[in-house]
């Protein structure tokens, strides 16, 4: 760009991981750019994972049920065109009707890596992500294309003296102290999940041989799992309270010592708040999509397929044996326990 932009326009959609992983991008930007007039256009997520006056200036929030429909996203690409922004970053390469928002915002520099079909809504093409390789990094390759070094490769999510007093108040009414180990066992579809009744297992032999408590974290959908795990487990576990939003979340996990998840918005919200990771993978690619960092360990499925549905995404999850989870949790609570005297 021959000028300092003025007004900057994010297109950026996804689940909560999706958003996380992005955010060392947009931080980037923000500390490129300190003066300019930043807006995303994302989905509510948004609004709890970096809320607006953090990296951006204002948040337009769309359901993701708007953009299924061609005449909503001809008339918000219009409405986002008298806005006169002059820079607008596509970070959902995927997505066809992103690439037409970005074209119909007709800012004078237009940047995205696709999909191919859509490469004209671009000035600025970038080149496509290559498989096997990071998300995060495919959101920091792109900005650094366009010149925006990023400074700070740590995924962000916020939370706020309120997140941290609600978890310290509840740490503190249950008598609980460090170290202590977190659970999640859900995620977004069930068939992404590790059975509950392994986890429960794995939550037996803590306690069997470190002899401390967990917590047993959840989302709403997936609190029927987390009480049966809590149940299974005994007195060492106890059922966290709702996490309204996910610097809730968040701040519960920084009162711990260690998170076992499937690899879910949960592991990326543990990822974001430094607290070291468990993450069992499934279908995923460890190099898509592992939480990066030395303090934290992936357990793979030993199952490849072709074709990924739902069936063979359980079969995946399935393969993970107890043993080998076992393994890697069991060492890495070692490490941590040991490192913490």
């Amino acid at each position: 760009m021959n000028a300092e932009p003025k007004k900057i326009l994010v297109i950026l959609w996804g689940a909560l991981g999706d958003i996380i992983v992005a955010t060392p991008a947009l931080r980037a930007i923000r500390e490129r750019y300190p003066n300019a007039h930043i807006t995303y256009a994302t989905n509510p997520l948004m609004h709890q994972i970096a809320p607006e006056h953090v990296f951006a200036d204002k948040i337009i929030a769309l359901e993701p049920e708007q953009l299924k429909s061609f005449l909503f996203t001809i008339r918000f690409g219009l409405k986002l065109s008298r806005e006169k922004f002059d820079f607008a970053i596509n970070f959902r390469y995927t997505s066809e009707r992103s690439a037409l928002l970005t074209w119909l915002s007709r800012a004078r520099v237009r940047a995205g890596a696709g999909p191919a079909s859509s490469m004209w809504c671009y000035t600025e093409k970038l080149s496509y992500p290559p498989s096997h390789y990071h998300q995060l990094y495919r959101n920091t390759d792109m900005v650094t294309a366009l010149g925006i070094v990023p400074r700070n490769l740590h995924p962000y999510v916020f939370c706020s003296a309120e997140h941290r007093a609600f978890a310290k108040q509840w740490f503190d009414a249950n008598n609980l102290s460090a170290p202590v180990v977190a659970m999640q066992p859900g995620a977004s579809n069930a068939y992404r999940a590790w059975l509950p009744e392994r986890y429960a297992e794995i939550g037996k032999r803590i306690t069997r041989d470190f002899g401390i408590k967990m917590i047993i974290t959840h989302a709403p959908h997936e609190r029927a799992a987390a009480e049966f795990v809590a149940e299974q487990v005994g007195d060492a576990a106890l059922l966290a309270p709702a996490t309204p939003t996910v610097g809730h979340l968040a701040a519960l996990f920084e009162q711990c010592s260690m998170v076992i998840c499937n690899n879910s918005g949960a592991m990326h919200v543990a990822v974001a708040i430094d607290t070291p990771v468990v993450a069992l993978h499934g279908s995923t690619e460890l190099e898509d999509w592992q939480p990066l960092g030395e303090k934290h360990r992936s357990v793979k499925s030993p199952v490849t397929s072709s074709e990924w549905n739902p069936a063979e995404e359980r079969r995946a999850m399935d393969a993970l044996s107890l043993d080998t989870v076992w393994d890697t949790v069991s060492k890495r609570l070692e490490e941590l326990l040991s490192a913490a005297k």
